[in-house]
C-alpha cells in the first residue's frame, strides 16, 4: 500500500506508553495522536481536515477506555476504527457498533506484545486497503468513470447462495450493484468478504458515503437501510439508522424507491427469493420509473413470496430461473 497510514489511539493511561514505543517502530503508520481521553479524539476531527481515507483510530476497548458509545461516534463521522479487545464475543459486538475490524489482545507475557502490534498494524493496513479500494475517487485523476445502468439487487430467505450464485457470474467491470440481503449486522461483512473471494467484481459492504463505479458490489449493512443518492452528477451510498419497514432493516424497499428516484430509467431491478413482500412495491416504482425489472421463477426460488409479490403486483417486466438472471443482468444494464 503506498504512503504512510495516519492513526489515532485511544487507550487507558498506563498502556499509552507502550502503544507510542512500538507504534513508532512501523514505517507503515504515522501516530498522529495518542490519548486516554474520548474527547481529543473527537475534538481533533472537529479542528482537523479528516476524510476516511487519511485517518484510522485505534481503540483500545480491552483496556476499558473506549466504549460501544465512541465507536457509534466515529462511525457517524465516517471515519474507520479498529478496535482491540480481550475476546471474539466482544469484538463481534463492536463490529456491530461500527468498527470497521478488530484484534484481540489477551492477557499475555511481555515478549508476545511485539505479536500483537504486528497484528494490529497489519489489520490497520487492511482496513485502510479496503477503503482505498472502493474510495479510489478520492483522487479524481484515479477515477474510473460509471458506465452503463445501475443494478439493485433483493432477497431474503434462500438468498445467500442465490445471490453468490448470480454476481459470480457478473464481469469484473459490470456497472455497480447493489444488494440488500435480510441479514444480521456483522454477518453482512462476513458475507462480502466470502463473495469477493469467489467473485470477478469487488465486494464489500457498504458504508455511508461511498461513490458509486463499475467493478462494485455493496451489501447493505445489517441493521442501517441503504439508499442511493447523487450530488454534482455522482452517485455514492448513504447507510443510515432508521425504522424497520415490513419488519424489515435493511429493507428492499428503501432501497428500490431510492433508485427509482434517483436513477430512474437508468436502473434495472432484480427481485430474489424470500418470505413477505419486501421490495415489491419498490420493484414497481422502479418500474414505473422506466427501470428494467426481474423477478425469480417460483421454480428456482428457495420462498418464492417476495418474487410473487413483485410479480402479483405487475412490478415484474420478466420472471427468469436463477440460471438465467445473470445474462439478463449483463444485457438490460447495458454492459458492453
Amino acid at each position: 500500500m503506498p504512503g504512510v497510514q495516519d492513526i489515532a489511539v485511544l487507550a487507558s493511561e498506563a498502556l499509552l506508553p507502550e502503544y507510542r514505543a512500538f507504534l513508532s517502530k512501523s514505517p507503515e503508520v504515522k501516530v498522529l495522536l495518542v490519548t486516554s481521553r474520548k474527547s481529543d479524539i473527537i475534538d481533533y476531527f472537529e479542528h482537523n481536515s479528516i476524510s476516511r481515507s487519511t485517518m484510522i483510530v485505534v481503540a483500545d476497548m480491552a483496556s476499558g477506555v473506549a466504549d460501544f458509545n465512541f465507536l457509534s461516534a466515529v462511525k457517524e463521522k465516517n471515519i474507520p476504527l479498529v478496535a482491540v479487545v480481550s475476546s471474539v464475543k466482544e469484538g463481534f459486538s463492536a463490529l456491530e457498533k461500527g468498527a470497521s475490524d478488530m484484534v484481540v489482545r489477551h492477557e499475555t507475557e511481555t515478549d508476545r506484545n511485539a505479536f500483537f502490534y504486528r497484528m494490529l498494524v497489519t489489520q490497520i493496513l487492511k482496513v485502510a486497503g479496503e477503503y482505498r479500494s472502493v474510495n479510489r475517487w478520492d483522487n479524481k485523476s484515479n477515477y474510473e468513470a460509471m458506465s452503463g445502468k445501475i443494478v439493485a439487487i433483493g432477497s431474503s430467505t434462500g438468498g445467500t447462495e442465490t445471490l453468490l450464485n448470480i454476481i459470480k457470474q457478473l464481469p469484473a467491470e459490470m456497472p455497480p450493484v447493489l444488494v440488500v440481503q435480510h441479514m444480521p449486522p456483522v454477518f453482512t461483512k462476513m458475507y462480502a468478504e466470502r463473495m469477493d473471494d469467489q467473485c470477478p467484481m469487488h465486494v464489500v459492504e457498504a458504508r455511508d458515503g461511498d461513490r458509486l463505479s463499475n467493478g462494485l458490489v455493496f451489501i447493505a449493512p445489517g441493521d442501517y437501510h441503504m439508499t442511493l443518492a447523487k450530488s454534482e452528477g455522482q452517485f455514492y451510498l448513504e447507510c443510515k439508522k432508521g425504522e424497520k419497514v415490513l419488519g424489515q432493516c435493511p429493507s428492499v424497499d428503501v432501497l428500490f424507491n431510492s433508485v427509482a428516484n434517483v436513477a430512474k430509467e437508468n436502473a434495472v431491478g432484480v427481485i430474489l427469493t424470500g418470505m413477505g413482500s419486501d421490495g415489491a412495491r419498490g420493484l414497481l416504482n422502479m418500474r414505473q420509473q422506466g427501470a428494467h425489472t426481474i423477478g425469480q421463477d417460483e421454480k428456482t426460488s428457495v420462498v418464492y413470496g417476495m418474487p410473487r409479490a413483485a410479480y402479483e403486483m405487475g412490478a415484474v417486466t420478466v420472471q427468469l430461473p436463477m440460471e438465467k438472471i445473470p445474462q439478463e443482468i449483463v444485457s438490460s444494464a447495458n454492459f458492453k
